[in-house]
């Protein structure tokens, strides 16, 4: 997935914030492409992290996601029972 402009700078900010801040919360419309940019941000960071989700509609967007942006052999899904 290629990065808009303020996607880019959305991350950059988060980069920039985690110099002097513990945490962050960031809020986007829907459509912004919020997925697509904390995958860009786990795989710039180098880092791991739980994404948890309230459907299956969601998970497996944040799946294939995942997958074009950081490879799927470095992505584990484990589906729950009740979702």
């Amino acid at each position: 997935f290629e990065l808009r402009d303020y996607q880019e700078d959305c991350i950059k900010t988060i980069v920039e914030k985690f110099e002097t801040l513990d945490t962050q919360i960031v809020q986007l419309p829907t459509g912004a492409g919020k997925t697509v940019i904390f995958w860009h941000l786990l795989k710039q960071m180098n880092k791991r992290a739980l994404i948890v989700v309230p459907s299956r509609e969601l998970l497996e967007q944040a799946h294939q996601t995942g997958i074009c942006v950081v490879g799927g052999e470095k992505i584990w899904v484990k589906r729950s029972l009740r979702v």
